[in-house]
């Protein structure tokens, strides 16, 4: 379901109805498995979660084995209407439900990974007309958890993202071409669009040839994107590949996957690699991969 700081979130429930729902939270590093019962009464299909660190001004370069949240996000699709609520690790119990009432919406979440920005999680939904672009729902954690719901730039399901700079985007593909959008700032209502890249400038010759069942071939998409990065992870045909916005460098990937939910860790290099950064005293990433 999700991926983030540290922790991978699963559910359990086998697909029947009668069946509750449970959530599972995993923290590879340290070998530990925490079951959390679900508010959900059943399972259904029509939802999503995430997982956060809820330490108190942890940078979460090392925060496994600390306190944590998990948001259910969920759409009934008769009463048009999206709730949420939020489990703390700290008291063992989840919030009263927050609604958002939103007509024209259907409860396909695809279970694509959510996104974290500033206080927020974003959610990416899509609409039941399929005649105008998607919705992608706000949920406010900071004070008194809110929901509020806007547009998504274009009609493609496209992928949440990170910009640059910190703030909301969106990654969408027409063809070949990976357009990438930013939201604007709270005085400016919408979406500006920010690069649009041809993806076989970037990507090896035969990305976009390989025989397929389907005729024609299906379009390339966007099947992930590493939180808190400029790494975008695009599928085409048969391949996978993991893109560095920034650099444009390509590394073709082991395997094929449709969802890419990356885990990120970060540790301390020894005294004797360390001493060969400035300051002998910085730490280095590694992404892991799937």
């Amino acid at each position: 379901m999700d991926c983030r700081h540290g922790r991978a979130l699963f559910t359990t429930s086998k697909h029947h109805w009668d069946n509750p729902l449970e959530l599972l939270v995993w923290d590879p590093m340290k070998r530990d498995q925490q079951r959390v019962p679900s508010p959900l009464q059943y399972f259904r299909d029509g939802f999503n979660a995430a997982v956060l660190c809820a330490t108190q001004g942890c940078d979460h370069r090392r925060c496994q084995g600390g306190p944590f949240r998990i948001a259910i996000l969920f759409t009934e699709e008769i009463q048009e209407v999206t709730k949420a609520c939020l489990y703390s690790s700290e008291t063992g119990a989840w919030s009263q439900f927050t609604h958002l009432h939103h007509p024209d919406t259907y409860d396909d979440y695809e279970n694509f990974p959510s996104l974290l920005v500033d206080d927020a999680l974003y959610f990416s939904i899509t609409h039941s007309t399929m005649s105008q672009p998607g919705t992608i729902i706000k949920y406010q954690l900071l004070g008194t958890p809110c929901l509020s719901a806007l547009q998504k730039p274009s009609m493609s399901k496209g992928r949440l993202m990170t910009t640059e700079d910190g703030g909301l985007g969106f990654a969408d593909m027409d063809g070949t071409s990976l357009t990438l959008w930013a939201r604007k700032t709270d005085h400016e209502v919408g979406w500006s669009k920010l690069r649009v890249i041809d993806l076989k400038i970037l990507l090896p010759v035969d990305a976009f040839s390989v025989k397929s069942c389907f005729h024609p071939p299906p379009a390339a998409f966007v099947s992930g994107f590493a939180e808190g990065t400029q790494v975008i992870f695009v599928s085409s045909s048969i391949h996978l590949y993991m893109l560095e916005l920034k650099s444009g460098r390509v590394k073709k990937m082991p395997g094929y996957s449709l969802k890419i939910f990356p885990y990120m860790t970060v540790y301390m290099p020894a005294k004797e690699s360390a001493s060969t950064h400035q300051g002998g005293n910085e730490s280095v990433l590694e992404c892991a991969e799937l």
